[in-house]
Parts: C-alpha cells; structure tokens; sequence
C-alpha cells in the first residue's frame, strides 16, 4: 500500500504517464533538449512502518506529461550515486526518481575506510573490522563475573544481556559494563560454567547486538573457554 501511495504521489508530482511498450523508444546516447532541474532531498513518511525514505529526482523543465523512471542504486551505495544516469534520463524527457535504500549508505560506510586501507594505504585513526573477542576469563575466584576481552574498543547496553548462553543457558547474566576492550558480565550466582556463547541463531535480533565504538557489529562466538583469573 506504501509503495503505491508513493508512486502516485510522484506520478502527480511529475505530471507524468505511463509510455507503453509499443511507443517509439526516445533514448539516444547524446544528452536530449531538455534543460534538467533536480530535488535533491525529498523525504516520504513510511507511517506504517515508522521510517522515512529520502529521495533524489532528476526532472526535465517543461510542462510535460513526462513519463517515470524508478531507479535502484544498488547494494553499497545511495541516492547521490548515479546522477550523471539521471541528468542523462531527465535531459531526454523522463522524471528519473532514485530513492535511497535503507541498507545503501551503512554499506558504504563500512566499505570505503577498506578500500581506502587496501588501495591507498590510508589508516584511519578507529579500526575498521568487526571486534572479535580474544579471549574469556572469570574476574575472581569467586566465578559471579565473566571478562571478555576483544580486540578494540566495544560497547555495552543491558538489553545485551540475554544474548549470551553460558554452557548453552540463558537468563544466567544479571548485567554489563564495558571497560575499554572489555566487557564484565555479572552473574546471577556462582558459576561452574566452562563455555560462552554469544547469540542464538534462532533467537537473535539485529536490534540488540554487540558493537564496537566503531559502530561495527561484533563477531558472534560459541562456546569460548572460559579460562581461570586472568
């Protein structure tokens, strides 16, 4: 229902219409006579499901009818990708609308500081991998706290708390609080526990799980050691 409310609230935007499939095809190599203006942010409420979709149109000056071209940038990149494809469509007659997926712009973001690492050997000043956990060990003799010690810089929320299984059991970690590299869990009791694991594949969310303070999702784990005092 969305997705049609938000077509024909572009269609009347445009003024646009349909071209059916038996019209001569208008697409030529060379940038077409229209002088092309552009939008370049144009936000539309998702009510139903609480989100926003951002927008970019390339449009042709004139009074129209024009007909409508829905765009989709791809996996790893956004709204602004592909402009030069949209000036081109909207110079030739065409209202080329290129919405901005949710999944584009995370993607980048995690992308390019590798590709700048990789092809520039240019090093930020943040690691840009998943955190990955070195090692787990009990904070005392006592065994009610659990330290687990990754490779940079991790963060903490007490909705993470039922996601980690100690010898394959839930609800055994009371609460956390991250240090640096490391994360205390507190216990509910005592423990002989001798494994932890990190998310139930049956059971996980992506809207609770691990990060490092470089906003990148931790590596799960399963059935880690838990070693001695450290």
């Amino acid at each position: 229902m969305f997705y049609r409310q938000l077509l024909l609230v572009f269609a009347v935007l445009s003024n646009a219409v349909i071209v059916r499939a038996d019209e001569p095809a208008a697409y030529k190599l060379a940038d077409g006579p229209f002088a092309v203006q552009t939008a370049d942010d144009i936000t539309v409420q998702d009510k139903e499901r609480k989100k926003e979709l951002h927008v970019k149109v390339f449009y042709p000056k004139g009074d129209g009818p024009f007909p409508v071209i829905v765009f989709s940038h791809g996996f790893g990149a956004g709204k602004d990708a592909f402009g030069p494809i949209g000036q081109h469509w909207a110079s030739h007659g065409y209202v080329s609308i290129h919405p901005q997926h949710a999944d584009g712009g995370s993607m980048a973001r995690l992308m390019t500081p590798l590709v700048e690492r990789d092809h520039y050997q240019e090093v930020g000043e943040q690691p840009i991998s998943a955190p990955n956990l070195i090692k787990a060990y009990y904070e005392s003799e006592v065994r009610d706290a659990v330290v687990l010690m990754f490779d940079q810089k991790i963060e903490w929320n007490d909705n993470l708390k039922s996601q980690f299984y100690l010898d394959g059991k839930p609800q055994i970690v009371k609460s956390g609080q991250s240090h640096g590299d490391s994360i205390i869990l507190k216990l509910n009791s005592k423990s002989v526990a001798k494994t932890i694991t990190y998310l139930d594949s049956a059971k996980w969310s992506q809207d609770n799980i691990l990060k490092g303070s470089n906003g990148i999702a931790a590596l799960t784990f399963c059935e880690v050691a838990i070693g001695n005092i450290r």
